[in-house]
């Protein structure tokens, strides 16, 4: 199909809307970069090291049960809802996250998290519905861009918290950035309600609702809106026919090694230091730096300004390679940077921009990698319930990397623990090189069959499924032939929207 028979501008603007929820998320993680030293001088200065670190982690915590549950919620509610609903939580969360008492704090964090971990499942789902197959990476490619935005827009606000204050002198700066997330939930909140009113019409189609489905497709596609419809009712027939996927299936042959590729991908997206480098970027830097120097600051802007410029490369990137090419060689390119920042930092002076360079290009191997192909990748390959699992997994060593921290590089060193993280990340490309199948432009289907090895047996019904037929083919009696597939337990068995 050309890109004349769609509604680019709605596609892009729409998965734009949905990506702010990812805008939030690392803006409101990395502004904690800056108001961290504040809030320990001057407004808990009783607190220790490792509780200051628990406000973080404690949006983690919340995430990681939200996460088992927004599956269930998108497919009850609808996505575009759940997430106007989850904008609502992390304002509330925010609000008292501005109270300078620590227990209202974490209470605060702990609401914010369960926006985070719903939004890391339903946005996903929603950028792989709403545009043609063909588009969808790039679609994801907001994912990144307005992550990095928001990383960068906090490390340069940072700029703004006084580092020492007189006797008796307060500032409401930290108070300020902070509430600065609520502004961005409020324009999410804002063009759903205004500009994009409807669900994704495969999520339309499956609660039979079809007038609606209609209008959305014709937001999105010029022309083609009655056999897309077509297409869809028929996905949805063959899905009914099936069943919902069980939590337990995830474990048969038709995922389990699907699974555990992705649950890897989605656990080193936060091993290989996403978390840490918002929490700790300032800490990272100011090691073998006067505490009281502004340079540990301007080298944390400089590494978010790579990360938002990396993350147009993505353009090109996802355009030109496969997905399962960027995983394997971006991964082992991210390790390799991140050895050589430890390495060079533990043999020279941690001080010299020798060895401060590799942390501020740690960005571009992370965008090209676990830091934006996971989600893409996992939403892809798995059913809501499987991607629940994995994303379960991500924000688990997200809550154990930024509360631990602290402790290994007390106990490593910061040059060490990144030898330690470096190692991972290389390691993990391999074990993605021998595991990891092709996602882009395929169906589920096809990367599920090929994952568990019956691709070939099936590849004409699953082209049916995946493809729809020809228009001169399409009848009713199709639906009955793919039922009717010998080898049944090798189709998978997609989750009901």
């Amino acid at each position: 199909m050309s890109s004349k028979k769609y509604n680019l501008w709605f596609v892009t603007f729409a998965t734009l809307t949905a990506n702010i929820g990812f805008l939030f998320f690392d803006y409101n993680m990395s502004v904690f970069n800056s108001v961290r030293p504040y809030l320990a001088d001057y407004v808990f200065p009783d607190a220790s090291s490792g509780v200051l670190s628990f406000i973080p982690s404690a949006s983690t915590i919340t995430a990681a049960i939200a996460s088992i549950f927004a599956g269930s919620l998108c497919a009850k509610f609808g996505r575009r809802k759940v997430m106007m609903l989850s904008d609502i939580n992390a304002i509330i969360g925010v609000i008292l996250t501005l109270v300078a008492s620590l227990p209202v704090v974490i209470i605060g964090r702990l609401l914010i998290g369960f926006t985070l971990g719903i939004s890391t499942v339903v946005i996903p789902i929603y950028f792989t519905e709403i545009p043609p197959i063909e588009y969808v990476g790039a679609a994801g490619i907001g994912l990144s861009v307005l992550a990095s935005i928001g990383v960068l827009a906090a490390f340069c606000l940072g700029l703004t918290v006084p580092d020492e204050m007189a006797p008796g002198e307060t500032s409401q700066t930290w108070r300020i950035l902070q509430a600065i997330s609520i502004l961005i939930a409020l324009v999410r909140i804002a063009n759903f309600l205004f500009f994009f009113r409807y669900e994704p019409p495969q999520y339309l189609v499956a609660n039979n609702r079809m007038e609606e489905a209609e209008k959305a497709l014709a937001e999105v596609y010029r022309e083609g809106v009655k056999e897309r419809m077509e297409e869809l009712i028929k996905e949805r027939d063959f899905i009914n026919s099936q069943g919902k996927v069980k939590f337990i299936e995830l474990f048969t042959r038709k995922y389990r090694r699907a699974l555990a590729v992705c649950v890897v991908m989605l656990s080193l997206q936060q091993i290989s230091g996403l978390n840490i480098v918002m929490v700790f970027a300032k800490t990272i830097f100011a090691d073998g730096i006067d505490e009281n120097s502004k340079t540990p600051h301007y080298y944390s802007i400089a590494l978010a300004a790579v990360f938002h410029a990396s993350s147009y490369s993505l353009f090109y990137f996802l355009k030109r390679f496969s997905r399962r090419t960027l995983m394997v060689y971006g991964t082992l390119a991210l390790g390799i940077i991140e050895l050589l920042f430890g390495i060079i930092s533990k043999a020279a002076s941690p001080s010299s921009f020798g060895s401060k360079i590799f942390m501020i290009l740690w960005p571009i191997p992370f965008v090209l990698s676990t830091g934006t192909l996971p989600n893409i990748m996992v939403s892809e390959t798995l059913p809501e319930i499987g991607c629940s699992v994995c994303l379960l997994a991500n924000w688990i060593w997200g809550f154990l990397t930024v509360q631990f921290f602290p402790n290994l590089t007390d106990a490593m060193g910061i040059n060490g623990t990144f030898i330690l993280i470096g190692g991972i990340c290389a390691v993990s490309s391999v074990y993605f090189y021998f595991e990891a199948v092709e996602t882009k432009g395929r169906s589920k289907t096809e990367i599920l069959q090929q994952y568990s090895g019956t691709w070939k047996k099936n590849k004409v019904a699953n082209e049916i499924i995946a493809h729809g037929e020809s228009k001169n083919e399409k009848n009713a009696s199709d639906l009955e032939t793919l039922k009717g597939t010998p080898d049944k337990s090798s189709m998978i068995q997609p989750e009901s929207a």
